[in-house]
């Protein structure tokens, strides 16, 4: 099994920043294939939900765990605000790609996660970190 990493990049909002690990066993999927799919993930998980007035469910709550302590209702928490806001995409109302998400730290203003998805019968992971800032 290999690791590459297929994207990088600057982020906005809650997010200090994000990076798509691709995850293959076998032959490799063309660029075009996966990265219209990601691409659309990363965006929704990216925008706060409500915050384009066009569409106001669109996006991600996952913002308003920053501040709580870590306990297994606000992890599951987590894990619901990502399968809804994935779910928020026609491709994916039916077709739940989410296969785990393995948390590896949670603190009061920093949450950081895996979130590993099954695209075209490939595995691919979704790094996530959500950093607070206090303004003092």
């Amino acid at each position: 099994m290999e690791i590459k990493v297929i994207g990088l990049g600057q982020s906005i909002s809650h997010f200090d920043e994000y990076r798509v690990e691709l995850r293959v066993d076998g032959e490799l999927p063309t660029y075009s294939e996966i990265d219209e799919q990601l691409q659309r993930i990363i965006n929704v998980l990216r925008t706060f939900r409500g915050e384009r007035a066009v569409f106001p469910n669109y996006g991600s709550r996952i913002y308003l765990l920053i501040g709580e302590n870590y306990s297994p209702e606000s992890e599951a928490l987590l894990r619901f605000y990502v399968k809804e806001a994935i779910s928020s995409l026609p491709e994916f109302r039916n077709n739940d790609p989410v296969k785990r998400i393995e948390i590896e730290t949670w603190e009061r203003q920093y949450i950081k996660c895996k979130i590993y998805l099954d695209l075209n019968n490939k595995e691919f992971v979704v790094p996530i970190e959500l950093r607070g800032y206090s303004e003092q």
